[in-house]
């Protein structure tokens, strides 16, 4: 299983040395990529990449690394560094955040996700590449040098967050609106027919007063943080020796804590959330 090595680091008022890092995510710290790889592999030391970011004014707030399979070693493996900068925007929810994660063993490309820290209950939200961001292949030449030109494109971008959190706030969804918006976000975390059988208001209960309300911001508030720490009940699909389904299982649905799959479910919500806000707009203008 794929898990993200904790860290007690939530608020926005401390800081990571490096030597933070090296503890946390020590993969950040490889020189050399796996041996398997070809040599037009272009490995890129995450390390340096965060020490020109930091010349550039980045605070390092953040760092995960993929815990490694028995018998397979970490020193490779994909690893998330979260920063912030001064010069990005402020809002009265939270704190723009960019993420960078990379790995050296192959599987991943260097990704650059602007996100977003919510104060209220420190709910990491990814705005995803769409957003701000980008995504830097294993190849080609200068490679360091594009990353950290990409992410000085980013911090010049993250008005595009906040503007879109000031937008979320004020479109109010209608209860069949809601009910789409779960299923989106179910669909997102369990896709094909994994998918379990869920109650709708055990994903958006509201888990604090900021919570409360039904536009949009606070809904996918309420759908993400549901879904990523879990601990509600579903029916989940049981298949016989032959692979056919055999009917349903109630089990407690269990926390993400992968890296991978925290991006991948985080990103899929904020852009069904841009859709959902696209044809609200939409229809209101047309309207």
């Amino acid at each position: 299983m794929v898990v993200v090595v904790p860290t007690t680091h939530t608020h926005m008022n401390i800081v990571f040395t490096i030597d933070d890092v090296r503890r946390r995510a020590p993969a950040a710290f490889t020189n050399s990529p796996v041996s398997s790889l070809t040599d037009s592999y272009a490995h890129v030391t995450t390390a340096h990449v965060l020490d020109a970011l930091q010349q550039d004014g980045w605070q390092i707030i953040t760092a995960a690394q993929r815990r490694a399979r028995t018998g397979v070693t970490g020193e490779h493996g994909r690893h998330e560094i979260g920063l912030t900068h001064p010069v990005l925007p402020t809002h009265a929810e939270g704190a723009p955040v960019l993420r960078l994660s990379n790995s050296s063993d192959g599987s991943h490309a260097f990704r650059l996700i602007g996100g977003f820290l919510r104060f209220a209950c420190t709910n990491q939200l990814y705005a995803g590449i769409k957003c701000v961001g980008g995504v830097f292949h294993h190849r080609g030449g200068s490679l360091e040098d594009r990353i950290v030109a990409g992410a000085r494109e980013a911090r010049n971008n993250f008005d595009r967050v906040i503007s879109r959190v000031d937008l979320w706030r004020q479109l109010e969804l209608s209860p069949a609106q809601q009910a789409d918006f779960v299923a989106a976000a179910v669909a997102a975390r369990w896709p094909g027919d994994t998918r379990p059988q869920v109650c709708e208001s055990e994903i958006l209960r509201p888990r604090r007063q900021e919570d409360l309300g039904r536009n949009l911001w606070t809904t996918f508030n309420q759908a993400q943080e549901g879904l990523i720490r879990g601990g509600f009940v579903g029916n989940f699909r049981v298949y016989n020796p032959e692979g056919q389904h055999a009917g349903w299982e109630r089990r407690r649905v269990r926390r993400i804590t992968g890296i991978t799959a925290n991006q991948r479910i985080n990103t899929a919500l904020w852009s069904h959330a841009e859709e959902v806000a696209a044809s609200i707009t939409g229809a209101a203008i047309a309207a």
